[in-house]
């Protein structure tokens, strides 16, 4: 793209220009430079890449990307179906199954995992009550955060920080 080009043409010239002057230290502020070109011009080949293979996908495949994007930056909000049919235009169950097609879990079970993994960082991470830890991971009801924890860990929430506190104190931690 043409911003990529122009910040290209800056870097090398900057480099051309501590080349010509060669000052203190000049051949490292020379490679530099660039190498933070040859970087530019691979960001910008794998993100024209990207873009190019997205949407060489199929509308669907799209849709599941672009939800899971929004569930791993959204996953504390109160995510219903309605929600997302507003958010998606789309039909809930409809995009259910496609996103269970295009990663092997539904969207509420996968919401569930990043949710869960969130709040396994939290206990071991923190000093957080388990109901505040559930709150901020997006669970409302703290009996039910305790029993989706336990589904997914095989550990209630109690059991896992205890078990992650034991392990600290054992390695010195």
């Amino acid at each position: 793209d043409y911003g990529s080009l122009v910040r290209v043409t800056e870097l090398f010239n900057e480099a051309a220009g501590k080349n010509t002057r060669q000052l203190e230290s000049y051949k490292i502020q020379v490679a530099c430079r660039v190498l933070e070109a040859f970087t530019e011009i691979a960001r910008s080949y794998v993100t024209t890449e990207t873009a190019q293979y997205i949407q060489s996908q199929p509308r669907s495949f799209r849709v599941a990307q672009e939800l899971l994007h929004y569930l791993n930056r959204e996953y504390a909000s109160d995510i219903t179906g309605e929600l997302l049919e507003k958010e998606f235009g789309g039909n809930f169950d409809y995009m259910n199954r496609t996103f269970k097609k295009a990663t092997g879990e539904t969207i509420f079970r996968y919401l569930n995992r990043v949710r869960i993994n969130h709040a396994r960082a939290l206990i071991l991470n923190t000093s957080l009550k388990m109901s505040a830890i559930g709150s901020r991971v997006g669970f409302s009801d703290e009996y039910y955060f305790s029993r989706v924890f336990k589904k997914y860990t095989g550990k209630s929430p109690t059991e896992y920080a205890r078990e992650g506190m034991n392990g600290r104190n054992a390695s010195g931690g």
